[in-house]
C-alpha cells in the first residue's frame, strides 16, 4: 500500500512542514520554491504493477491530491485547535486519525514501464499521469509491447512518487504552489529523466532538455526490486550528465 507525504507527520515521526504552518491571524508564510539554486529531487519507485494490471489500480490526479491534502489538513487543524506547533501529541494524533483516518496518498504522477528482470530489467517508457483516468481505456505502450521483441520479458509499471528538498524539508511535489509550477516541474522532471534514460518507446524528450536551474535527481524503489534504485542523476546547463548507476545496472566484485 502507497503511503502518505504526511504519514511521518500524523504519526508523530516528523515535523509538518512550514507552509502548512499557519499562525492565529497571520495568514503564514510559504517557503520560497521558485527561488535560485538547485532543485534536489527524489523520484521514489514507490510500487511495481504488472503491466496487464494496471487499468484496475487507482490512480489519483495531482489536483485532486492537493485538494484532499489541503482539505484533511485543514479539517485536523479545527480538531486540535491550530498546527502552527508543527506537531502533534499522542492524544492529538489519535483524535485525527480515529475522526479522518490516514491522510491523503501520494499522487504518484511518474510512471516507468520496464521490461526485464534482474541486471538485464531496462526502462523502455517514462511518462506522467495528471488524470485519475490515464490508463482507463489503455496504453498505447501497451500496444508497441505486444512486439515479438518483447516476447517472453517479464513487463512492469512503477509508480512514482516525487519530493524535493527545500530549505531543510521534504515537500512533496503536490504541495507545491502554485498548481502551475507543480505540472511545470513535473515535466521537467519526466523530461530528464526520459533523457538520461533513452527509454526506446519515448518518442518526444529524448534530447537534453534545457533547465532554469541545476537539477539532481536521486532514484530509490521501495518495489521489492533494485532496478533503478539508488540511481543519482545531476543535470547542469553547459556540462554533460552526470550518472551514478543504480544497483541492478551495477556489476559484483
Amino acid at each position: 500500500m502507497v503511503s502518505s507525504p504526511l504519514h511521518a507527520w500524523v504519526n508523530k515521526l516528523a515535523v509538518l512542514p512550514e507552509k502548512f504552518r499557519l499562525e492565529p491571524d497571520n495568514s503564514g508564510s510559504r517557503l520560497e520554491e521558485n527561488g535560485e539554486g538547485e532543485w534536489a529531487v527524489s523520484v521514489a519507485l514507490e510500487e511495481g504493477l504488472p503491466l496487464y494490471s494496471i487499468a484496475q489500480a487507482r490512480w489519483h490526479s495531482l489536483r485532486e491530491t492537493r485538494r484532499a491534502t489541503n482539505d484533511y489538513l485543514q479539517r485536523a487543524s479545527a480538531l486540535v485547535g491550530g498546527l502552527w506547533g508543527g506537531s502533534l501529541d499522542s492524544e492529538e494524533r489519535d483524535l485525527v486519525l480515529s475522526s479522518l483516518g490516514e491522510p491523503p496518498a501520494f499522487c504518484l504522477p511518474i510512471y516507468i514501464v520496464s521490461v526485464g528482470t534482474g541486471e538485464s530489467e531496462r526502462a523502455v517508457y517514462v511518462g506522467k499521469t495528471c488524470s485519475s483516468k490515464r490508463f482507463a481505456n489503455g496504453h498505447k505502450v501497451g500496444l508497441k509491447l505486444h512486439h515479438p521483441e518483447y516476447d517472453r520479458l517479464k513487463k512492469t509499471v512503477y509508480r512514482c512518487s516525487v519530493l524535493f528538498h527545500i530549505q531543510g524539508e521534504y515537500v512533496a511535489l503536490e504541495w507545491l504552489e502554485s498548481e502551475a509550477l507543480a505540472n511545470q516541474t513535473l515535466d521537467i522532471v519526466e523530461s530528464v529523466l526520459i533523457y538520461a534514460l533513452q527509454s526506446e518507446l519515448n518518442i518526444a524528450k529524448r534530447r537534453r532538455p534545457r533547465l532554469e536551474r541545476p537539477l539532481r535527481i536521486h532514484m530509490q524503489n521501495y518495489a521489492e526490486s533494485a532496478f533503478l534504485s539508488d540511481l543519482m542523476l545531476c543535470l547542469r546547463n553547459g556540462e554533460p550528465i552526470s550518472i551514478v548507476p543504480a544497483r541492478n545496472q551495477r556489476q559484483e566484485k
